[in-house]
C-alpha cells in the first residue's frame, strides 16, 4: 500500500473525522469497482496504527470504537 506524504485538504480521515495534514494512505471502498480501477478513502496512516484489531474467524481488520 502505497503511503502518501500529504492528506488531501477537500475530505475527511473516515476514522477520526479531521483533515490534518498527515501521512496517510487510500483505502478501497467495496462496491465500488469494475474489475480494474476502485475508488479509495484516505485514511490516517496513524489511524490505521492505532487501535486495530483482528477478528481471524470473520476476516477482518478492524478498529473499535472510542470508549469500547
Amino acid at each position: 500500500m502505497r503511503i502518501f506524504n500529504h492528506f488531501p485538504s477537500e475530505t475527511h480521515c473516515f476514522l477520526c473525522g479531521s483533515s490534518a495534514d498527515k501521512p496517510c494512505v487510500l483505502v478501497p471502498v467495496d462496491g465500488t469497482g469494475d474489475g480494474r480501477i476502485m475508488q479509495g478513502e484516505p485514511i490516517h496512516v496513524d489511524c490505521l496504527m492505532n487501535g486495530m484489531r483482528i477478528n481471524a474467524g470473520l476476516g477482518i481488520v478492524y478498529k473499535r470504537g472510542e470508549g469500547t
